[in-house]
């Protein structure tokens, strides 16, 4: 293979790396922008997390490391790692919600027996008191 060519597969090599560093970033920005996670796939990331794991661990052992993949999947992991915990943090947080929102209405449910058997209570008293009188 000429000079030339073993340079322009370098330097492609390293084009492709910058690009597949970026290719999450748009989307780890609007999620910490939005706040929204609703429309992101969890197995995805989980996926894509463990694929760049793996990929570093090849890379780092073959001889010489191929460090323009060993890069990639470094940022692109770091990147999908942290569009996943905010994932599961979302997931954990509308669960925490659901649950109290279940206590809340729990409390509520409670609450209304308790003041309609002190109405009942009332009536009763009431109409016993009304019974006495026309005695």
């Amino acid at each position: 293979m000429s000079e030339s060519l073993q340079v322009f597969i370098k330097v492609l090599s390293w084009i492709a790396t910058v690009f597949s560093c970026i290719r999450l970033m748009p989307q780890c920005i609007k999620i910490i922008k939005t706040k929204s996670v609703n429309d992101v796939s969890l197995s995805m990331y989980i996926i894509w997390t463990i694929s760049a794991i793996l990929w570093i661990t090849t890379s780092a052992l073959l001889i010489p490391p191929n460090w323009p993949l060993i890069v990639t999947n470094i940022i692109a992991g770091l990147t999908s790692l942290v569009i996943l915990i905010l994932k599961l943090v979302s997931i954990l947080q509308n669960k925490r919600i659901v649950v109290e929102k279940n206590l809340n209405e729990d409390k509520i449910n409670l609450l209304r027996k308790k003041y309609v058997n002190i109405l009942l209570k009332q009536q009763k008293q009431e109409i016993k008191n009304k019974k006495e009188k026309n005695i």
